[in-house]
C-alpha cells in the first residue's frame, strides 16, 4: 500500500543508507534515473545510473545531512537524464533514524522544477528586456495613480520635454499640459477611471522645460489590483512634435496644392484603368461637365475620335515600357461637341495604391488656330513670294539664304544650290559695295526699310543688269538679316539712255531743221524754242522768246482758240494753214502741226507745233490757182462753143435723115451721130475730171453718202455707222457709179451690200452684189479709161477719185456669184465719228 501512495504522488522519494546506497524509491524516480521499476535501484548508487554526472553532488549534500543531523529543505540543484538532458529539482533531505534515533542513512524527496526555472529565466529575461527598453526606448513610459500623480517615469521624459524622471514624479500634471488641452486630460482621465478602460492615440501638449510647448501622442491601458481594482494607469507617450509640425505643413501645403489644383489654368485629371478618378474645375469645363459628372467615365470618350488611336498608341508604348514623348499635342470633346487643342503632360503616380496616370492638359486651342493661320500665313507668303514677278531674297550674315523663282532667273541661276550660302556682294558690282554696306549696318541698327536704289547687279555669266532695289529688316533663323525686293529696270535704263540719245538727236534735229519749234506749259507759255523759230518769228534769241504767251505768234488770236478746240476732240492737228505775227507785227503764212506734250502718266503738260513758213507756197498755190481759174474758164467755154457745135452736128444729122431714105447715107449719118455721142462723152469727163482736185479733200460720214447715192437694191450694214473717211468731194460719185454698174451690168441684181471690216493697215469698204460678177481677166481692165460697154470712164474716174487721199479699189468677186469691190482705207483717213461710239 505504502508503495502504491509513493507511486501515485507527483514527487521522487528515494532513501539511503549511510552509504548512499539506494535502498528505495517510487516509480517517477526510477524512471529519472531510466530504470522500469523501482527495485532496480536497490543496492546502486548514484553512480550507477544517469545521475552519475551529479553523482558526488548528491552523495556531498547526503553526508552533510547524515553528519548534521539535520535536514536540508527545498533546495535546487541540476540533474542529469538518461536523454543527456538537464533537468532543475527541488530538493529536500531529511536524516532516517532507527527507533533508538540513530542515523542509519538519508530520507529525500525532489520535484521537477525544469519548466518554473525556465518561466523564471525567461521572466528574469523579459524583465531585463523591458527594463532596457524602458530604460533606451525613445517614448516616455510612464505610471500614474488615479489622481493624475506620476508614479514612473523612465529616462525618456528628460530628452522629450526637458524635465529628470523625479521631477516629474513631484510635478503637478496640470502645470505640464497646455491649458486648452486640461479639459482634454481630465475628461479623458475621468472616463478612463470609470471604463476601467486605456485610452489611444489622445494628442496633447506638454510644456518643455525651456518653455516651448510639445505634442506627446498617449497611449495606456489600466494597471488592476490582485482583486481587480483599478490602480492607476501605465502608458506611453510618443513625441509627435515633428509628425504634428510636418502633418500641418503637409495639411497647408495640401491645402495650397488643392487650392493651386481646383484654380489651375491647366486642365489636371487622374487616370486609372482608363477611367477618370480625379478631375479639376479647369478640366470639367473644358469638357463641358462637371467633376461629379465625370469622375468614373471613360476617358477616352472624352477624346476626338481621330486622335484615339494615337493616345492608345503612346499608352501602349509607355506600358511596354518604352520611351514616349514628354507632351504631346490632341483633341478632346469640349462644350458642344467641338474640339478642343490640348497639349499634354503625363506621369505615372499611384492613386489609393494602384498605378495611374497624371494628366495636365492645357488649352492650345487659340495657339493651334493662330498656329495654323501662321502656317496658312506663311503659306501664301511663300506662294507670294514664289509667284512674285519681282526677284526677292534673303540675306543673312552677308550671304544668300533664300531666292525665290524670279531671283534665280534675274541672276542666270539655274538652282537656288548655285547661289545660296554665297555672299551677295559677289553679285553687287564692286562700285556699289560702300553703299550696300553702309545701308545693311543701317537696316540692322534702325530697324526701318532701305529706300529705293538703282544699283548694278552682275549675273552669273558676269553680264551685268540694271536694278533698283529697297530692302526691309528681317530676322531668319534668328539672325538679323534683310528681306530684299529687286526689280529689273533695264528696260527702263535702256529705254532712258536711248531716250536721252533719242533727245540729243531731237535736239540736234530741232537746232538745224528749217521748221520752226515751239513748246508751251498748260497754261499757253512759250517754254522751248527752236533757232529756226528766233529767225521766222524775228526775234534776236531763244531767251527773248521763252515766257511770252505764244498767243501773240498768232496774227489772229481767234486761230489759237479754234486750234485748242479742236485739239480737245483730234489731239493732233496737222498741216492747218494760218497767218503768224512776227516780232515787228507783220503777218506771214503758216503750215501748223500742233500736239499736246503730255507726261509718262499720259497727263497734258502744254502743246507743241511744227511751223512751216509758206508765205511763198502760198503766193505760188495763188498764182497756180488763178491760173487754173483762167484755165477752167477757157475749158469751160471751149466745152460750151463744142457742145453748142454738137447739137447743131447732130440737127443737121437728124434732118439728113428724115429727107433721105438712102441706106449708105442713113449709115453714114448713124455713124456721125455716135461720133458725135462719143465726143460728148470725153466732153462730160473732161468736166468731172477738172472738177476732181479743184476741192480740198474732208471728212465724209458714210452714212450719209449712202443716203445720197443708194438705190432700193443698196443694203447699209451696222458696221459702217458712224465711221468718217478722208476723201475727195467727189466721193459720192465713186458710190454712184459702183451702184450705177451693178445695175447696169450685172443683169439680174436683186441686192447691193455694204459692210465695213477692220484691218490692221485700216478700214475696208466692201461693196457686193448678187449679179453674174466680173471674169477674171476683166479685174483690173475695168478700172483703164475707156474700158466697158458705156463710156468706159466710170471705174477709171473711181479709182482717180479715191487715190486723190491714198485710198485704192479692187475687185475681188467670183462669176456666178456676183460683183465685189473693196475700198481700202489707210488707218490714219478713217475715224469713228465724234462723238460715235
Amino acid at each position: 500500500m505504502l508503495q502504491t501512495i509513493l507511486d501515485t504522488i507527483p514527487q521522487r522519494v528515494f532513501w539511503k543508507d549511510k552509504n548512499s546506497v539506494f535502498l528505495g524509491c517510487n516509480k517517477s524516480l526510477a524512471e529519472d534515473a531510466g530504470l522500469s521499476d523501482p527495485s532496480e535501484i536497490i543496492g546502486k548508487t548514484d553512480y550507477d545510473n544517469s545521475f552519475r554526472e551529479t553523482a558526488e553532488l548528491y552523495r556531498a549534500d547526503d553526508r552533510r545531512v547524515m553528519a548534521t543531523g539535520e535536514g536540508r529543505i527545498n533546495y535546487e540543484e541540476p540533474q542529469a537524464r538518461p536523454d543527456g538532458s538537464r533537468a532543475w529539482l527541488r530538493t529536500s533531505k531529511v536524516p532516517l533514524r532507527d527507533k533508538e534515533g540513530n542515523v542509519i542513512g538519508v530520507l529525500g524527496t525532489y520535484e521537477d522544477i525544469t519548466e518554473y526555472k525556465r518561466s523564471q529565466e525567461a521572466l528574469r529575461e523579459s524583465e531585463e528586456k523591458f527594463r532596457n527598453i524602458v530604460e533606451t526606448t525613445s517614448e516616455w513610459i510612464w505610471e500614474i495613480d488615479l489622481a493624475g500623480h506620476h508614479t514612473f517615469s523612465n529616462p525618456a521624459i528628460e530628452r522629450i520635454i526637458g524635465y529628470l524622471p523625479e521631477e516629474i514624479l513631484t510635478a503637478d500634471i496640470n502645470d505640464l499640459v497646455h491649458p486648452d488641452d486640461r479639459d482634454i486630460l481630465q475628461e479623458r482621465l475621468a472616463s478612463s477611471i470609470r471604463s476601467k478602460q486605456g485610452w489611444r492615440n489622445v494628442i496633447l501638449r506638454w510644456r518643455h522645460k525651456s518653455g516651448s510647448w510639445s505634442y506627446l501622442e498617449s497611449n495606456s491601458i489600466p494597471v488592476l489590483a490582485s482583486d481587480g481594482a483599478l490602480t492607476g494607469f501605465r502608458g506611453a507617450d510618443r513625441d509627435i512634435t515633428d509628425r504634428k509640425n510636418s502633418e500641418d505643413s503637409l495639411r497647408e501645403s495640401e491645402e495650397k496644392y488643392r487650392s493651386l489644383v481646383e484654380n489651375a489654368n491647366e486642365a489636371i485629371a487622374i487616370v486609372q484603368n482608363w477611367k477618370i478618378v480625379f478631375v479639376n474645375k479647369r478640366g470639367a469645363h473644358l469638357l463641358g461637365k462637371t467633376t461629379q459628372d465625370l469622375e468614373g467615365q471613360p476617358f477616352i470618350d472624352y477624346i476626338w475620335p481621330d486622335d484615339r488611336g494615337q493616345l492608345k498608341t503612346i499608352h501602349g508604348t509607355r506600358i511596354a515600357g518604352e520611351p514616349v514623348p514628354e507632351t504631346y499635342d490632341f483633341r478632346i470633346i469640349g462644350t458642344g461637341g467641338r474640339p478642343v487643342w490640348v497639349s499634354n503632360s503625363t506621369t505615372g503616380i499611384s492613386w489609393q495604391g494602384k498605378p495611374a496616370t497624371l494628366s495636365l492638359m492645357t488649352d492650345i486651342t487659340e495657339r493651334k488656330f493662330a498656329e495654323a493661320a501662321l502656317k496658312e500665313s506663311e503659306e501664301t507668303f511663300r506662294r507670294v513670294i514664289e509667284g512674285a514677278p519681282e526677284a526677292i531674297y534673303i540675306g543673312a550674315e552677308w550671304k544668300f539664304q533664300y531666292l525665290n523663282p524670279a531671283a534665280l532667273r534675274l541672276f542666270g541661276a539655274s538652282s537656288g544650290n548655285q547661289l545660296v550660302g554665297t555672299p551677295f556682294l559677289d553679285r553687287i558690282h564692286p562700285r556699289f559695295h560702300e553703299v550696300i554696306k553702309n545701308r545693311v549696318h543701317g537696316l540692322y541698327a534702325d530697324r526701318v526699310a532701305a529706300s529705293p536704289l538703282e544699283e548694278v547687279y552682275l549675273r552669273m555669266d558676269g553680264t551685268g543688269i540694271d536694278v533698283e532695289v529697297t530692302a526691309v529688316p528681317f530676322r531668319y533663323m534668328g539672325k538679323d538679316g534683310s528681306l530684299v525686293f529687286v526689280w529689273n529696270i533695264s528696260d527702263r535704263k535702256n529705254a532712258e539712255r536711248a531716250r536721252e540719245e533719242s533727245e540729243e538727236k531731237f535736239r540736234h534735229i530741232l537746232e538745224s531743221m528749217q521748221d520752226a519749234y515751239v513748246r508751251t506749259d498748260r497754261n499757253g507759255i512759250v517754254t522751248m524754242v527752236n533757232p529756226s523759230a528766233v529767225r521766222m518769228y524775228g526775234y534776236t534769241s531763244a531767251e527773248e522768246m521763252i515766257g511770252m504767251p505764244v498767243a501773240v505768234l498768232y496774227y489772229s488770236p481767234e486761230d489759237r482758240e479754234t486750234i485748242l478746240k479742236r485739239l480737245q476732240t483730234e489731239k493732233a492737228i496737222t498741216d492747218i494753214s494760218g497767218q503768224g505775227r512776227k516780232k515787228d507785227g507783220t503777218p506771214f503764212w503758216t503750215s501748223l502741226n500742233v500736239q499736246f506734250a503730255c507726261e509718262e502718266d499720259g497727263s497734258i503738260s502744254g502743246s507743241e507745233g511744227f511751223i512751216r513758213d509758206i508765205t511763198e507756197r502760198r503766193v505760188m498755190v495763188q498764182a497756180i490757182e488763178e491760173t487754173n481759174k483762167k484755165l477752167s474758164l477757157l475749158n469751160s467755154i471751149t466745152r460750151h462753143d463744142v457742145a453748142n457745135q454738137l447739137t447743131v452736128l447732130r440737127g443737121y444729122a437728124q434732118l439728113v435723115e428724115l429727107g433721105n431714105t438712102d441706106p449708105v447715107v442713113i449709115d453714114f449719118m448713124q455713124k456721125i451721130e455716135a461720133a458725135a455721142d462719143t465726143i460728148a462723152g470725153q466732153i462730160e469727163f473732161t468736166k468731172a475730171y477738172q472738177e476732181l482736185g479743184e476741192k480740198t479733200p474732208a471728212w465724209f460720214r458714210l452714212e450719209e453718202i449712202m443716203e445720197k447715192t443708194a438705190r432700193p437694191e443698196v443694203s447699209f450694214s451696222k458696221t459702217c455707222l458712224e465711221i468718217e473717211i478722208f476723201a475727195d468731194p467727189m466721193i459720192e460719185r465713186v458710190f454712184y457709179n459702183l451702184f450705177d454698174n451693178a445695175i447696169r451690168h450685172g443683169e439680174h441684181v436683186t441686192t447691193i451690200g455694204i459692210r465695213c471690216e477692220r484691218a490692221p493697215d485700216g478700214l475696208v469698204i466692201i461693196i457686193e452684189d448678187d449679179g453674174v460678177g466680173i471674169v477674171p481677166e476683166e479685174k483690173e481692165k475695168i478700172f483703164e479709161k475707156g474700158f466697158g460697154k458705156n463710156t468706159g470712164f466710170g471705174l477709171f474716174l473711181a479709182r482717180e477719185i479715191l487715190a486723190t487721199t491714198g485710198l485704192t479699189i479692187r475687185e475681188t468677186g467670183y462669176v456666178g456669184i456676183g460683183a465685189r469691190f473693196e475700198i481700202t482705207v489707210p488707218k490714219e483717213m478713217w475715224r469713228i465719228f465724234p462723238g460715235g461710239k
